[in-house]
């Protein structure tokens, strides 16, 4: 479900006209719908249900509080690279523990103080929820990007899923 759409040729979210929002907040501002975020974590935790789970949305794709405080309430769990997102999870009301600090290459004291307020690396969460393994669903892109830019596209992380589906 998306909850945005058009009514009587104006554009809305939810049951909220969007170009009243413009005119009383100007442009540019960035609209969420709790309705089609709730609706897309409800259909992926149904998916899973067979599965000992925890869903972690990464932090970088959007840290706005408001979101991660209605992914909290949800149960989720975060996946986060930076003590600075941890810090944002924390003011949402995120559990450390279901938190896995997945900084490539990073090593001292964003690492040690998201691990010693309760935080997971990647390495160490997995065994505590006895995952025999974890995937990545990122969003589809376009393909016209950097040439060291390969995230997102469908011969990269998606190939992990489609190998784990076969197993």
């Amino acid at each position: 479900m998306h909850s945005f759409g058009y009514r009587n040729g104006q554009l809305h979210c939810e049951d909220v006209d969007l170009a009243r929002v413009a005119e009383q907040l100007g442009t540019p501002t960035y609209v969420y719908s709790a309705g089609t975020i709730l609706d897309h974590y409800a259909r992926l935790d149904a998916a899973l249900a067979p599965l000992d789970h925890l869903i972690c949305y990464a932090a970088k794709a959007n840290s706005n509080r408001a979101i991660l405080k209605l992914l909290t309430q949800t149960g989720a769990g975060f996946d986060i690279v930076s003590g600075g997102e941890l810090f944002r999870v924390l003011a949402a009301g995120g559990d450390p523990a279901k938190c896995t600090f997945a900084g490539v290459g990073k090593s001292g004291d964003p690492e040690t103080g998201a691990q010693h307020l309760g935080a997971h690396s990647d390495r160490e969460l997995f065994p505590r929820y006895r995952h025999k393994s974890a995937c990545r669903v990122p969003p589809p892109r376009g393909q016209d990007r950097h040439p060291r830019s390969r995230g997102g596209l469908r011969d990269n992380e998606t190939s992990a899923l489609t190998k784990a589906s076969h197993e």
